[in-house]
Formats: structure tokens, C-alpha cells, sequence
């Protein structure tokens, strides 16, 4: 359209196109290029904050055009409790991962820091438990409840690393860019 050739019924062919309209064509065919690459499964980086989490809704929809799946990650729990038990069980300290729906930042830690092959190994060390607190249901309101008594925040990402015993470890909360502090803080969870 911005170079001419898709029109409307009711518009005139353009004598001549204007730097401004190319330049604009150009940039959003490039955008175009960089997002088509999502629908093949490549990461969109930064851009993957804006977008759901990967097993959100029923229809599993990781790379729908390309036929192909997404490397299967680790086993997270949705409930404290059972992980609680799995972890005296095998005698493995818990990582608590609460998270949200609509929080960008920890759409942008799952994307880009839990995704690194450093953090994927370490993470495999833990019991692990993802808790959902912005959703609508009342294991939503229990987890946002557990988070605000036992942690005294309600901050989106907030990481907890619990012993079997059921004893906290060490927190991190918010957002970080860099890989070292985040895997430093796992480590000293084990």
C-alpha cells in the first residue's frame, strides 16, 4: 500500500512517492521480516515480554506454521504444597518462580535468562514451582495470598529458593539483565 500498488476504489494512483512514505515501507517490511521469524519458532529477544507465556490457554500453539516443537524444559509444579513434598522427597531445594499473566518482565526473564543453557542446568537441581497470582481463580488469589504473607511483596518476578525443610534461602525479585547475578543466586540456593 505505502509504495502504490494496493489501492482502494476511491483513491488515485499517486504521481510520485515521497521519501518519507518509502522510508516507512521500508521499515515495516523489516519489522515484517523480524516478527515472521517468531511464526518459524526463532526468539523475538526483548519483543517476547509483550507476548503471552508460552503454555498459556489450551491449543498449544508453540510454532504453528512450522510443524516444528519447542525443546521440552523441565517439569514446573503450579501448587506449593506438592512441590513441597517432591522436594523432601528427593531432598532438593525448591525454586519458587511467581509470576503473572501480564507481567512483561517475567516473560522477558523466561525468554532470556531461564532459556540460557547455564540457567536451564541449574534450574534442573531444583524442585521447581511456577505460581500464576493475576488470574482470575481462587488458586490464583491463593497464590498472590502465599506471596504476600510469607514474602511481604506482591512484586512481579519474585524468585524464592526454599530448603526440603521449608525454610527461604535466598529471594531475588524484579528483573535482571545480567546472567551472572541471576545464576550467582541459584547457586547459592544449592
Amino acid at each position: 500500500y505505502l509504495f502504490g500498488k494496493i489501492r482502494f476504489p476511491h483513491e488515485t494512483r499517486p504521481e510520485s512517492i515521497s521519501v518519507v512514505r518509502i522510508f516507512c515501507a521500508i521499515l515495516f517490511l523489516f519489522a515484517s521480516f523480524q516478527l515472521l521469524g517468531g511464526l518459524a519458532g526463532r526468539r523475538l529477544g526483548d519483543l517476547e515480554a509483550f507476548l503471552p507465556p508460552r503454555d498459556y490457554g489450551t491449543v498449544n500453539s508453540d510454532n504453528l506454521f512450522s510443524g516444528r516443537q519447542h525443546r521440552k524444559g523441565p517439569e514446573w509444579f503450579k501448587n506449593y504444597p506438592e512441590a513441597l513434598k517432591i522436594s523432601k522427597k528427593e531432598n532438593k531445594p525448591i525454586f519458587i518462580d511467581f509470576t503473572g499473566y501480564t507481567c512483561t518482565n517475567c516473560r522477558w526473564m523466561e525468554a532470556n535468562i531461564f532459556s540460557l543453557r547455564e540457567v536451564e542446568n541449574l534450574l534442573e537441581k531444583f524442585t521447581l514451582v511456577r505460581l500464576y497470582t493475576d488470574g482470575l481463580s481462587p488458586e490464583h488469589e491463593d497464590n498472590l495470598r502465599f506471596e504476600s504473607e510469607r514474602f511481604g511483596t506482591i512484586a512481579l518476578p519474585l524468585y524464592v529458593i526454599i530448603s526440603p525443610q521449608d525454610e527461604v534461602i535466598d529471594t531475588f525479585a524484579g528483573l535482571t539483565r545480567d546472567k551472572k547475578e541471576f545464576t550467582d543466586f541459584l547457586k547459592r540456593g544449592l
